[in-house]
């Protein structure tokens, strides 16, 4: 069926400066994780100060920008094809399958994305102060699985990655500003 004064089909319209502000978003969350966390020791309120509850939702903030990000970098990526393959500096490493450890590669901008989306675990590196308040390094650790076929048989390798986050948001910017250029 025939829509009349149907507009032409547009890809999804990405507005660039939410996106670099998602980017600063996620790289500010963990660089300031640390600085929220040691809050208590210069605190009148001690552990009871009421900022610590942005700790609470430090994660859910995270994982929503991260998966933002990711999506709408290989959005971009796919629209340019090997616009971003000239970025050569790794965001991470990857061990492709987990029963091979001592195989681990570089991750690239484009791989990262695609392993933040598809991952089925995540764990952040978490470290405390020296009263105990929790804060979080910029790393992140994935974990998730791919179907590799072998003589007509399926079977799952379990892969493994860890992010930088201050490369991967670096990468991230360099890719967008490759784009307005």
């Amino acid at each position: 069926m025939e829509r009349k004064n149907q507009s032409e089909a547009l890809a999804h319209q990405l507005n660039i400066s939410d996106l670099l502000r998602d980017i600063y978003q996620l790289l500010s969350f963990f660089l300031a994780s640390r600085q929220i966390a040691e809050l208590e020791q210069s605190s009148l309120y001690g552990s009871n100060d009421p900022i610590f509850q942005f700790k609470d939702i430090e994660r859910d903030l995270i994982t929503n920008n991260l998966i933002s990000i990711a999506i709408k970098i290989r959005i971009l990526d796919d629209r340019e094809p090997h616009k971003f393959d000239m970025f050569t500096d790794y965001c991470g490493s990857i061990t492709k399958d987990i029963l091979n450890p001592l195989e681990r590669n570089g991750l690239a901008l484009r791989d990262a994305c695609n392993k933040i989306i598809h991952a089925r675990k995540v764990n952040f590196d978490v470290d405390s102060t020296t009263t105990g308040q929790l804060f979080l390094h910029p790393y992140i650790y994935l974990e998730g699985t791919e179907t590799k076929w072998k003589k007509n048989h399926k079977h799952e390798v379990v892969w493994s990655t860890d992010i930088d986050i201050v490369m991967f948001c670096r990468e991230s910017a360099a890719a967008i500003q490759t784009l307005i250029n």
